[in-house]
């Protein structure tokens, strides 16, 4: 019994902080609905895992038919769920695996029903007669799918990684390390489960993360919001940094919103800025300063760089249009810029720019 306990202890501690995340998530009035969501989603299937692995180990090599066939259901079961924590978490970090999840799901379904199948056929698990778990010859198959959601996780956060300051980006790093540390750990001590209960601290330092970045970053697009943007501008102003500043506006957002309805419309927000980040990358900083209204700051860029990258914005058209369902007439980014030096004025500079982005919008409607 005292072996069942050194076992099954990290998963008892894993346990009780994911209880203690689910009723944090529900008294949450910070993060966006749909987070959130996603948040309790993972939370569960995480939860409903390490449950089902307690009682594999547990009943695993005791005697008796009902027995057997607990254990086959359970693992079924288990092997089941394990793809959809990664590639929920994935959904949390991009709005383009958001917007193609009919595609981007369907290895994951492959994955999960070939698990379930298991329970009878053997594919991917078997338990023997004697009620000991072995793998089965597809197991291999799993194993694949199953990293395929975590790809999709690690490379949502790499496309994403310029949104994050260093601080932010280090913070994060310390997750995968986490997670890293579980895998390796139950592969030197077998016997001991810490898989599981490293992803229920990794979820638990997440929720911390966004909680934190809520005050300083817009809770629908994840980048930051018009209090750090104002801060930004005095700095620069202080500082008198050489700099670009950029406003943007989407076009036809209202129209969106009054034929599609708000939830089409935020889609469209959020995947503007998901696509303007991947621009931008290092080369500027995102803020949204307003329902449809976004400022880039970019610092240490030419000008035939910065020329190139609004190009690059301005033909955003056809990816938007594909991604929302709707003509290409209905979207696209409007823009304006204009750069600082350090003689300028940056609240003059940003005005000016902002007229150039209205002028920019007329003629594109026109």
């Amino acid at each position: 019994m005292g072996m069942g306990i050194a076992e099954i202890g990290p998963s008892f501690l894993g346990l009780m902080i994911l209880i203690v995340l689910n009723r944090a998530i529900k008294m949450n009035c910070i993060l966006d609905g749909q987070t959130l969501q996603r948040l309790k989603e993972i939370t569960m299937i995480v939860t409903v895992i390490i449950f089902l692995t307690v009682t594999s180990t547990l009943l695993e090599g005791r005697p008796g038919k009902g027995i057997h066939w607990i254990l086959r259901i359970v693992n079924g079961f288990e092997f089941s769920l394990s793809p959809w924590s990664s590639y929920l978490f994935a959904l949390t970090q991009s709005e383009k695996i958001r917007s193609n999840w009919k595609k981007s799901v369907a290895p994951i379904v492959v994955g999960s029903l070939l698990a379930l199948s298991s329970t009878w056929n053997g594919w991917v698990f078997t338990i023997t007669p004697d009620n000991h778990y072995i793998r089965g010859p597809l197991f291999f198959v799993n194993l694949i799918l199953n990293l395929y959601g975590f790809v999709l996780f690690v490379g949502a956060n790499y496309i994403n990684r310029y949104r994050y300051e260093k601080e932010e980006r280090r913070f994060l790093n310390w997750n995968y390390v986490i997670l890293f540390g579980g895998i390796v750990l139950q592969l030197i001590w077998e016997e001991v489960l810490l898989l599981w209960p490293s992803v229920a601290v990794a979820i638990f330092s997440y929720y911390l993360f966004l909680n934190e970045k809520a005050y300083k970053y817009d809770p629908l697009t994840q980048t930051y919001n018009r209090q750090a943007f104002q801060n930004k501008l005095n700095e620069i102003a202080k500082e008198r940094t050489e700099c670009f500043i950029i406003v943007m506006d989407l076009n036809g957002l209202k129209q969106i919103n009054d034929k599609e309805g708000h939830l089409k419309g935020d889609t469209y927000i959020r995947l503007s800025a998901e696509i303007v980040n991947g621009i931008m990358g290092r080369s500027g900083r995102l803020y949204r300063i307003g329902g449809d209204e976004f400022c880039i700051l970019c610092e240490q860029i030419s000008d035939r760089k910065m020329a190139e990258k609004m190009n690059r914005i301005e033909r955003t058209k056809a990816k938007l249009s594909e991604a929302l369902g709707v003509d290409e007439k209905e979207v696209g980014i409007a823009y304006g810029y204009e750069k600082c030096t350090v003689n300028d004025n940056v609240r003059e500079v940003f005005q000016r720019a902002d007229n150039a982005m209205y002028a920019k919008k007329k003629q594109m409607k026109g």
